[in-house]
């Protein structure tokens, strides 16, 4: 549904000149109008399923997403679902989310670190201290920095993680704003899932082979520098 408010032009009221036709057709036409003009719409996402990973984490982790992380949102507008509607994306709490989900079922524990530098002993600390989010072209363009370190300090994991969800132009071009909510949750959740997926690759071998640090991709798909 529509929400109030987040930059969207209101609906005022028509003064009434008169009750000749030319008046009764003009506000026929004004009123839906100015409606379409100030379609707001907040993208809710399902709970993230439990996911079938390939990789384990042998020890526990230790989670650090900063506020400003979480709290990110991002807003849009988009031609093919009308582009005087505009489109706001909690992306933040969603890469939270996703993260509590993968390295829950990764790991032999985990919890939400108190600190920058909240490790334990046998533990991996992660930190994901920075993430970009945009939408283009239908499709939810991700980027975000990742670094891990073990109960010691030493650096397990550093590395910029970079994807695109598939996108859904035609499918929105033909269903408008009914669509465009469903089109970017997909994407966004494809993209978050497929960084997820690599991490806790990357995260295993990191912790099996300390001292050598990753920094290239797990998945074909993913690669840096975009």
């Amino acid at each position: 549904m529509p929400d109030p408010g987040h930059g969207c032009a209101p609906v005022r009221a028509i003064r009434r000149e008169g009750n000749s036709w030319q008046t009764r057709a003009r506000t026929a036409l004004l009123v839906p109008v100015a409606v379409w003009l100030s379609a707001c719409y907040t993208v809710g996402f399902h709970p993230v399923p439990p996911p079938a990973l390939p990789d384990r984490i042998p020890v526990g982790v230790s989670l650090h997403v900063p506020e400003e992380v979480a709290q990110a949102t991002y807003s849009f507008r988009a031609f093919g679902s009308g582009i005087a509607n505009r489109w706001t994306v909690p992306y933040g709490a969603r890469l939270q989310e996703f993260a509590r989900a993968f390295l829950c079922a990764a790991a032999s524990s985990c919890r939400d670190a108190t600190s920058p530098d909240d490790v334990g002993e046998n533990e991996l600390l992660v930190r994901i201290e920075r993430a970009d989010y945009r939408v283009e072209g239908q499709a939810a363009h991700v980027r975000m920095r990742v670094d891990a370190v073990d109960g010691s300090g030493s650096a397990v994991l550093g590395k910029e993680y970079a994807t695109r969800g598939l996108g859904g132009l035609g499918s929105v071009a033909l269903g408008g704003a009914f669509v465009q909510k469903s089109v970017t949750r997909s994407s966004t959740d494809a993209a978050f899932r497929e960084i997820f997926v690599a991490l806790v690759g990357d995260l295993e071998r990191g912790w099996n082979e300390r001292g050598v640090v990753p920094t290239t991709g797990s998945l074909g798909r993913l690669r840096s520098g975009r």
